[in-house]
């Protein structure tokens, strides 16, 4: 029984990936240092502004206290951006059959798009979702609306 070098948990000397993280286990090991070297490595991670090693996990670094996301550095607006694009995007379906939705609905997706490196990333696809949702709501509507128009008699017009 050997260790994974990504999870640690034992396995079997026939195994050709660990059952545990899916990472290929082609790479045997000789010695405890060599083992555990290879386990703390893929617990760690460079820190995307100052290059230093930390922790997969950690939310500050430690070398230079930059706050830090799952991808890497959070946004320095911090959560603007997200809570914009989920506001934009339910002020847009709410607005969407006016036209102004339409607009709305552009600048939650684009905004939303910025967001995604927030603390709460989740927001901003809401926000973005909600965008595409009322782009299609609004052009639904406008063909609707189109074919109504068109079924009705030359004699229903005003003018």
């Amino acid at each position: 029984m050997k260790r994974c070098p990504k999870c640690g948990k034992l396995y079997d000397d026939s195994w050709d990936f660990c059952i545990h993280c899916n990472v290929k286990l082609d790479k045997a090991f000789s010695t405890v240092e060599e083992e555990t070297a290879a386990v703390q490595q893929a617990r760690m991670r460079k820190c995307p502004n100052c290059e230093e090693e930390i922790l997969k996990v950690a939310r500050i670094c430690k070398h230079c206290g930059s706050k830090l996301s799952a991808r890497g550095l959070i946004n320095s607006a911090g959560n603007s951006p997200a809570i914009i694009s989920f506001v934009l995007g339910i002020l847009a379906v709410l607005t969407g059959i006016w036209g102004v939705g339409f607009f709305l609905a552009i600048l939650a997706i684009i905004v939303g798009k910025g967001g995604q490196d927030s603390e709460h990333p989740t927001l901003a696809k809401w926000g973005v979702g909600l965008g595409w949702v009322t782009i299609v709501y609004v052009i639904l509507f406008a063909v609707g609306w189109a074919y109504v128009v068109s079924m009705l008699p030359v004699s229903a017009y005003p003018y």
